[in-house]
C-alpha cells in the first residue's frame, strides 16, 4: 500500500540527499550492500545504554545530518502520525541495488520510499511466503 506524501518535502529530501556528503565504502555500516552510500540514523537510547560510546556517536551522527533527520521525521509524521512518535532509525542509501532478500536486521514496521528520477526497479515488500504487500 502506498501513500500520497506531500511533494514539497519529497523534492526537499531529495535535494538534501544530493547534498550529503556520503561516508565512504570503508568507513560506512553494511559494506555489503550494493549502494554507492550508505547511512544509518538513529535516536540515541533505544536499545542502547545512555551515555555510551554507541549513544553518543549516534546523537554526533544526527547532529552532522541534522537537516536530513529531520526531512526524514517530518516525512514519517506526514505518513503515519501515530508511528512517527516512537520510530527509531532511517536507512539512507544512494543508488541501492537490491536482490530479493528477507532482512534479518529490520525485523519491525518498516517503511520504504524512492526519491529521485530512476529508470526500473521497484519497492517490494511481502508479509509472507507468497504474499506481497503493495
Amino acid at each position: 500500500r502506498g501513500k500520497v506524501c506531500s511533494d514539497a518535502l519529497l523534492d526537499e529530501l531529495l535535494a538534501e540527499l544530493r547534498a550529503t556528503e556520503w561516508p565512504g565504502e570503508n568507513s560506512r555500516e553494511r559494506k555489503t550492500v550494493r549502494t554507492q552510500g550508505y547511512l544509518i540514523l538513529s535516536k540515541p537510547g533505544g536499545d542502547v545504554q545512555p551515555g555510551s560510546s554507541k549513544s553518543r556517536l549516534a546523537a554526533a551522527k544526527i547532529a552532522r545530518h541534522a537537516r536530513l533527520w529531520d526531512l526524514c521525521d517530518e516525512l514519517m509524521r506526514e505518513a503515519d502520525p501515530e508511528f512517527a512518535q516512537r520510530w527509531t532509525s532511517v536507512a539512507l542509501t544512494k543508488q541501492f541495488t537490491g536482490s530479493p532478500h528477507i532482512d534479518h536486521d529490520n525485523t519491525g514496521p518498516f517503511y520504504g520510499v524512492a526519491v529521485g528520477e530512476f529508470t526500473g526497479g521497484a519497492i517490494c515488500v511481502e508479509a509472507g511466503p507468497r504474499l506481497r504487500v503493495g
